[in-house]
């Protein structure tokens, strides 16, 4: 299950998690674009198109059981085509770094978005030599803030408006 747990520091958080001796896989700056439909209608998923070393658009089943489908794509301007075509439109789009750590199966990305403090999105899957709670003793975690929501929930954590600040 992934979590996000908030208000942390990059730099010294990154080297707790080289010590725990994992592996640094991803430092770049990323691009997330959030599609809806362009008629305004209700939705019952979020689309999100994530440009990193590759072309990645999930899809996020809204309600009380939230479920995700993740695929590559190779060609950006085609795919936004056909989501076009199928009624959906950009509407906002953010560039934010992502450091991405792993460990094992356990996949740990430090996230710094403008306008909010850092955080670590940590990925601990059931069968890790670890669980989910040691993991956030080691790096001293405890303490933080820990959330399982959105990044643009996480912004209303901190009282912004995610549609708002990145709107195209």
């Amino acid at each position: 299950m992934e979590i996000k747990i908030l208000d942390i520091d990059p730099e010294k958080l990154s080297a707790k998690i080289l010590a725990l001796g994992a592996q640094k896989v991803f430092d770049q700056d990323r691009t997330i674009t959030y599609f809806k439909r362009a008629d305004g209608s209700a939705e019952n998923a979020t689309f999100k198109l994530t440009e990193e070393s590759k072309l990645k658009f999930s899809a996020t089943k809204l309600g009380s059981e939230p479920e995700e489908i993740k695929v590559f794509i190779s060609r950006k301007e085609e795919f936004v085509k056909i989501l076009g075509f199928m009624g959906y439109a950009p509407v906002t789009k953010v560039t934010a770094r992502r450091i991405s750590f792993e460990l094992g199966s356990v996949d740990f990305d430090i996230d710094i978005f403008p306008g909010i403090p850092a955080f670590l999105e940590l990925d601990v899957p059931v069968d890790a030599s670890n669980s989910q709670a040691e993991i956030i003793a080691q790096l001293e975690l405890q303490n933080n803030p820990i959330v399982t929501t959105s990044t643009p929930e996480v912004f209303r954590i901190y009282k912004k408006d995610y549609s708002r600040e990145f709107a195209l």
